[in-house]
């Protein structure tokens, strides 16, 4: 959103940025692409699946990789595997 969208959609914010003076400016809102949604990623789906990936990781390999250290990742090995 930019500022001229925010001047547009919201009177007191106009009034803060122009200081009530009037312009005969028009805004034009052009969107080259759209907006991202935020997706959801669950860890616990996501080490799953690196553990099905990589059978043979080691508590270690698990530990580096997401960063767990490496007592959860021998839990994560064990409930997993």
């Amino acid at each position: 959103m930019s500022v001229g969208e925010l001047m547009h959609s919201c009177p007191s914010f106009h009034n803060q940025v122009s200081k009530g003076k009037q312009s005969k400016v028009q805004l034009i809102t052009t969107r080259m692409r759209n907006e991202l949604t935020p997706t959801v990623v669950d860890r616990a789906s996501t080490i799953c699946d690196w553990i099905k990936a990589k059978p043979s990781a080691a508590p270690h390999d698990l530990s580096d990789k997401f960063l767990t250290g490496t007592v959860v990742a021998k839990a994560y090995l064990n409930k997993y595997r």
